[in-house]
């Protein structure tokens, strides 16, 4: 009996606990927790008075489930002794209570008294008071309360209860809810997309076919009756929630299809799309039916798509097909029948009228056809809208609609064009919440709850399928690239298969090699693998792929990827001057057949290091954090010599873990000759000596070849600059439009070759005239000011400077506009005669119209100044006796912060370079007209002193009295990072004991 009751209270609450559990459900899902947190952030009273009103709907919902079991507790009490009635009376004078508490708290203008007992057991047609029983705030009738229910369906059982089967009656008396048209389709998941996709894609989707292109393609197709219906069909089909075909029957084709996708890779990567020799009988579509695109379709792109459709085609109907269209054939042949099947009219309308004697043909042979020709039909209209898909979601960077998409292309067999295949490509890989172009969230083809474990495990495997199989339809289909070798190898490495993802990377690249492709290889398809090595600690090939990446040349390395490196060696005590030989620490095997000189130690970091310095300009905060904690893991035993294991050289290491996000505090200590450094410190600006170390920072100089790289670089980069311009000119300036395309170019190699050639003085200061013209103007009557150019050159020539005044076309005209408001300025005569003289004296090259002022005195701080110069170097060491402060030359005299976009065109090592050695600043008080302020004068700005990039030098040798004999050194390595002040660097030294 306590068996029973248990197993009736469990039923009578079931209602209750599946509303319960729906609502912990609906508030624990990603949706109601974004929701929760937007109302707290937004808005904290409206959240503080949202957290009570639920709080009071769990309460009332509880009081419900307690009352409940009271009543019937009672109620099975009476049943108990066999008194049914007793039972139905203690139950209708609790309902009536209840009823009562109701109607007070509501203050219903009836109260129970109108509602008597009897009637609940006796009357309980349309008519009973209770029944009509209305909520104050509501406009309609409810239906009948669950108490009227529960007393009627006592009533019934009255007559045909069975005391030995307690529980016989529990279906009548709590019957479900009648399942609705929609959960009956979620009951068949297989048959159902996930309602997150299907939402998602059902409202791009709908976009798509309501755009206005789409429209137009439609409304030709429609022009006949035949089209109208493939059409509808069509539409149908897309934004249907069902499933045409089963999802096991589409895994088991692409299954096959990965197998073949992979045998291929086994033999070589030009073997995967080549179509097999195997003959196969084949009949075209296009000899029944006529092509009703040929005098329809008008648009460019749309005879594009329509073209490689039919292309594909004749490549079936020529005699071969390969494994991919075969088993897209056969795809299309279930789908056809499927859908035909649930729209049997189509084959009547569809149907071939034979002149002659229509008895000759069979009934089979006509519906055959006329699937023929609805299969070519819908194909057609669907793949120029899947089309259309993939463009818009490129455009929008929107990947979710792929879910669901990309199964209606697997189930449907179409054939896709190459550029839309390499659209959806596209899609999936760049586009999403991860590298695969899902969200971690990936639900694809699924229709179970989140909180369901088992799909919680599928939703993480289908969250590679789509890019997977998307990839091999498109290797299959095309060919192999860059971008869908790229998505496998991420695939692979993200299930931990690196060695696999490794192998089909190297394949690829040996397939390129072979068939003289220009493909390249990125940094992010390499990326996966190296992180992956790294994480498992795998430093040897690691290594190894590191060095391939270097080799390879579409990779350009990130300062990141050699802090990965660099941090995962040192965490592993890889830079250790005598290493511990045991599972935690050992030589790098195979580093000195990859080209290193040492397999451990200081050594194998400085020469990773001077890698670093050539790919690299500065590093992050992160990184540098990064670095200090590996040295700390690594090194955390190098303060004690002599423990079991091995000499640890007596290096000395203070180094202690910081949190990743904490900032780096600035080091001004100096560091013992043995201890290990990896700290924050500041630079003397003046002499770049490191105050923790002692090294002194190098002022790195352009190269000649680098000097004549940059050079060639601005020429291209005017050229360019040139068209662009003429280009957004020509309507305006009939000049503009005349001119040679290569104008620009040329004229800035004439201008190079005017410094080569000429006689007399090297130029050592050139002056960006319209920078200095224009300097501190902005006030009231500001101008362009010649005066304030000649008091330039004044100076430098008393400084002992030959200047050169690089000046803009139109300021060399004794008019013109000089503001964006189109105002003219006139030059006075003081003005013009500075001007004369300037250009008398051969310091004013004027720009000719039309061209960059910025290339030309960019050049000539880069020109080799050949005649003039006479094999003479023009720098000018710290200590000259003439009073020169040291430098370059030519030095340029400038303002200009060079942020010009055009100019991140150029190099970044070699632009930086050339910026810190030659750009000089100023200071002086601006002139008005020809005035200025007494005792006024120029204050330079030096150039810089070293150079703000990664380099490593020498610290200087040292002894320590606890160190025991020989000196210490070692090479401090100083990283600018781009978060810290500019003279402030990231330094990383491990000592290195000299032995006298």
């Amino acid at each position: 009996m306590l068996q029973s009751r248990s197993f009736h209270r469990t039923a009578s609450n079931a209602a209750h606990r599946r509303i319960l559990s729906a609502s912990r459900n609906a508030t624990s899902t990603p949706f109601f927790d974004r929701v929760d947190e937007r109302m707290k952030r937004d808005s904290p009273y409206k959240y503080e008075q949202y957290l009570k009103g639920k709080k009071n709907a769990m309460e009332k919902l509880k009081w419900k489930l307690e009352d409940r079991n009271r009543k019937m507790d009672k109620w099975y009490t009476a049943r108990k002794g066999g008194d049914v009635n007793a039972g139905v009376q203690n139950l209708d004078s609790n309902i009536d209570q209840s009823i009562s508490y109701q109607a007070r708290s509501i203050n219903q203008t009836k109260t129970v008294s109108d509602f008597p007992s009897t009637t609940l057991r006796t009357d309980f047609s349309t008519n009973s008071p209770f029944n009509k029983f209305v909520h104050p705030s509501s406009s309609q009738p409810t239906k009948p309360s669950i108490f009227s229910t529960i007393a009627a369906n006592i009533q019934a059982l009255e007559t045909k209860h069975d005391d030995n089967n307690p529980t016989s009656f529990l279906s009548d008396l709590f019957q479900p809810p009648k399942e609705t048209p929609r959960q009956k389709q979620l009951r068949d998941k297989a048959m159902v997309y996930h309602p997150d996709h299907w939402e998602t894609y059902h409202s791009i989707m709908s976009a798509v076919l309501s755009d206005e292109k789409t429209q137009r393609m439609l409304s030709k197709i429609s022009k006949d009756s035949k089209g109208g219906q493939i059409v509808e069909v069509v539409k149908k089909w897309l934004l249907s929630d069902e499933r045409v075909v089963e999802k096991e029957v589409v895994g088991d084709r692409w299954r096959g299809l990965d197998e073949v996708w992979r045998e291929g890779w086994s033999r070589g990567a030009s073997t995967i799309f080549e179509h097999s020799n195997k003959k196969v009988e084949t009949f075209s579509v296009a000899s029944i039916v006529e092509d009703a695109s040929s005098a329809d379709y008008e648009e460019e792109e749309e005879v594009e798509v329509e073209d490689q459709v039919n292309s594909a085609n004749d490549a079936v109907d020529g005699g071969y097909e390969s494994k991919l269209l075969s088993e897209l054939k056969l795809q299309q042949d279930i789908f056809i029948s499927k859908l035909l099947s649930a729209k049997p009219e189509l084959l009547e309308d569809f149907a071939p009228d034979f002149e002659g004697d229509k008895d000759q043909h069979s009934q089979s042979e006509k519906e055959a056809l006329a699937a023929a020709e609805i299969r070519h039909h819908f194909h057609k209209v669907a793949t120029r809208i899947m089309s259309y898909l993939g463009r818009y979601c490129a455009k929008r960077s929107r990947s979710d609609p792929m879910h669901v998409a990309w199964y209606k292309i697997k189930e449907s067999g179409l054939r896709l064009p190459e550029d839309c295949i390499s659209t959806f490509l596209y899609v999936v890989t760049t586009m999403g919440g991860n590298s695969f172009g899902f969200g971690s969230e990936a639900l694809l083809l699924s229709s179970k709850s989140l909180s369901n474990e088992t799909e919680t495990e599928e939703n993480e495997e289908n969250a590679f399928l789509v890019p997977e199989e998307v990839a091999t339809y498109h290797d299959l289909l095309c060919r192999p690239t860059e971008s869908s070798v790229s998505l496998r190898v991420k695939t692979l490495a993200s299930k931990g298969d690196t060695e696999t993802a490794e192998e089909l990377l190297e394949a690829f690249k040996k397939s390129i090699q072979q068939t003289n492709s220009d493909e390249l290889i990125r940094l992010r398809t390499y990326l996966p693998i190296l992180k992956n090595y790294c994480e498992s600690k795998s430093i040897s090939a690691a290594l190894s792929v590191f060095k391939r990446m270097q080799s390879t040349p579409g990779v350009i390395l990130e300062p990141e990827n050699y802090c990965l490196l660099l941090a995962t060696m040192a965490e592993n005590g890889c830079f250790w001057r005598v290493i511990r030989f045991t599972k935690d620490s050992s030589p790098v095997d195979g580093a000195q057949s990859l080209g290193y000189n040492h397999s451990c130690g200081p050594e194998l970091f400085d020469e990773i290091a001077t890698e670093m310095a050539t790919d690299a300009l500065e590093i992050s905060s992160s990184s540098a954090r990064r670095l200090s904690n590996a040295l700390a893991v690594g090194f955390k035993n190098a303060s004690q010599p002599g423990v079991e294991g091995g000499n640890y050289d007596d290096v000395v290491s203070n180094l202690k873990e910081v949190h990743p996000l904490a900032p780096m505090p600035l080091t001004r200590q100096p560091a013992a000759a043995n201890e290990l450094v990896a700290c924050r410190v500041q630079l003397d600006r003046s002499t770049g000596v490191c105050e923790v170390t002692g090294s002194q920072q190098r002022l790195i100089l352009l190269e000649p070849d680098q000097r004549k790289q940059l050079h060639d670089d601005l020429l291209e980069l005017s050229q360019t600059q040139y068209r662009i311009y003429t280009q957004g000119m020509a309507a305006y300036d009939k000049h503009a439009a005349e001119d040679s395309k290569d104008k620009a170019a040329e004229q800035l190699q004439l201008f190079s070759n005017w410094l080569n050639t000429r006689e007399g003085d090297p130029f050592t200061a050139i002056v960006d005239g319209a920078n200095v013209g224009y300097y501190m103007q902005s006030f009231d009557k500001g101008r362009f000011n010649y005066h304030q150019i000649k008091f330039m050159v004044d100076t430098l020539e008393a400084k002992g400077e030959n200047p050169l005044v690089v000046l803009p076309n139109k300021y060399g005209h004794t008019n013109f506009i000089y503001t964006s408001k189109k105002e003219y300025q006139e030059l006075e005569e003081s003005e013009i005669d500075i001007m004369k003289d300037l250009t008398r004296r051969g310091k004013l090259y004027k720009v000719p119209p039309r061209c960059l002022d910025d290339f030309y005195w960019m050049v000539a701080s880069v020109s080799e100044q050949t005649a003039s110069r006479r094999g003479s170097d023009l720098s000018v060491p710290s200590n000259d006796p003439t009073g020169r402060f040291p430098g370059t030359r030519p030095m340029l005299i400038t303002n200009d912060q060079m942020r010009d976009h055009r100019l991140e065109l150029l190099e970044p090592r070699l632009f930086r370079r050339w910026y810190g050695c030659h750009i000089v600043n100023y200071n002086f008080t601006a002139f008005v007209m020809d005035e200025s302020v007494d005792g006024n004068e120029i204050r330079f700005a030096q150039a810089d002193f070293f150079s703000r990039e990664i380099q490593g030098n020498e610290s200087p040798l040292r002894s320590h009295a606890s160190a025991g004999e020989g000196k210490w050194g070692g090479v401090a390595w100083h990283f600018p990072v781009n978060d810290w002040d500019l003279d402030e660097r990231f330094v990383i030294r491990i000592p290195i004991k000299v032995n006298s």
